[in-house]
């Protein structure tokens, strides 16, 4: 983050600390089949099919690597060649439709396993056994899907080539603000995945409020961070950001001596709101949640970056802290919301001190039909 961005947002929370006007004009109350359903998750996964998909941090994938990874239930593999250059398809043979990569890691050729048919790096097809046995003018290459990589992100499109343009611009509006946090200088930690039984939008709206921490969070998070908050919007795209305790203290110092880097956490948002990525001075965290086969059902992915190289343990620990929260205290939570709804609660509640969870129930609203 840019130091002017920094100074800008400290100014406006050491401001909200001595107001106590409300963060939105109004409260809105949410239907329950949002989350409860089976129609509107159809229609969720019929509209999230067709816009891009942010799916991991352009650092996962080093020269020469690979990585796998499910998105929207469909089977992906992306590689980057020993050019540098990213690509992404479906990981599916195109023999008998099976997997030709499993996990990650390094890998100049994909066997599949089922009859043994090779691919390379850019998806073409190498080797096969009895070969004049196939039509050998039917395009054997796996199935390529668009992707690029913006601000140290990759954006993925999963209708073919028809949604490249759609992808290359996915990130117009906040690019600018995603790349000052130099994603791209920082290294991989880990990557966990879970399937957690509570609707996708309940889960993503976990990162979107402080209201929460006073309770939920009292033995961990509100201990080192404020539910003071500022947000703000990109388009499609919000940013909420909330400090460290002890902010208090730049209200009587210099601008020359306020610190460069936030003081606290930055949550980013990204459209069509199933990716948050969580920025603090050192670290970075993506959780990415996708739809499961049910209302109820979703898989989320939890990434970890680090930026300091000569102090890893730091940064693990970081890591293993904000994960430790979000699995023994945030999932749960979803759950235990998850089944009120399915019991029948009818609606919920969204107060004016939730702006954030309004932004993104009132975009998610616009194309349910």
């Amino acid at each position: 983050m840019r130091p002017a961005t920094t100074h800008n947002l400290i100014q406006r929370l050491l401001d909200k600390l001595t107001s106590n006007q409300p963060a939105a004009p109004a409260s809105l109350r949410i239907d329950a089949s949002h989350v409860s359903d089976p129609d509107v998750l159809q229609q969720d996964m019929e509209y999230l099919l067709n816009v891009p998909q942010i799916v991991g941090f352009s650092v996962e994938i080093a020269s020469g690597s690979y990585l796998t990874r499910d998105v929207l239930q469909r089977p992906i593999l992306f590689c980057r060649n020993n050019n540098g250059q990213l690509k992404a398809f479906l990981n599916a043979c195109r023999h008998r439709g099976a997997r030709v990569a499993e996990a990650c890691g390094k890998a100049s050729t994909f066997v599949c396993p089922f009859h043994g048919w090779c691919y390379d790096t850019d998806g073409e097809l190498v080797g096969r056994r009895d070969d004049s046995a196939f039509d050998l003018n039917q395009d054997a290459s796996l199935l390529a899907l668009p992707v690029t990589e913006k601000a140290g992100l990759i954006i993925l499109g999963l209708q073919h080539q028809a949604m490249t343009a759609a992808t290359d611009s996915a990130l117009e509006n906040i690019e600018d603000e995603l790349t000052s946090f130099n994603l791209n200088g920082m290294f991989p930690l880990e990557t966990r995945t879970l399937t957690v039984k509570a609707n996708w939008k309940l889960i993503a709206t976990l990162s979107h409020e402080a209201y929460h921490f006073a309770t939920l969070h009292r033995r961990s998070v509100a201990e080192v961070l404020m539910d003071t908050f500022v947000v703000d919007y990109f388009g499609q795209h919000s940013r909420w950001a909330f400090p460290l305790k002890g902010i208090e203290k730049w209200a009587q110092a210099p601008k020359s001596t306020w610190p460069e880097r936030f003081p606290g956490a930055v949550n980013h948002t990204l459209f069509p709101g199933n990716t948050v990525l969580i920025t603090n001075p050192e670290d970075a965290q993506m959780i990415r949640v996708d739809p499961g086969a049910a209302p109820n059902m979703s898989t989320v992915h939890f990434t970890g970056l680090y930026r300091n190289q000569d102090a890893p343990e730091a940064s693990r620990e970081m890591f293993e802290f904000g994960y430790q929260v979000f699995t023994e205290e945030d999932l749960p939570i979803a759950e235990s919301c998850q089944r009120g709804f399915d019991a029948g609660l009818p609606d919920m509640a969204i107060g004016s001190n939730e702006p954030v969870v309004k932004f993104w129930f009132e975009q998610w609203t616009r194309w349910i039909r």
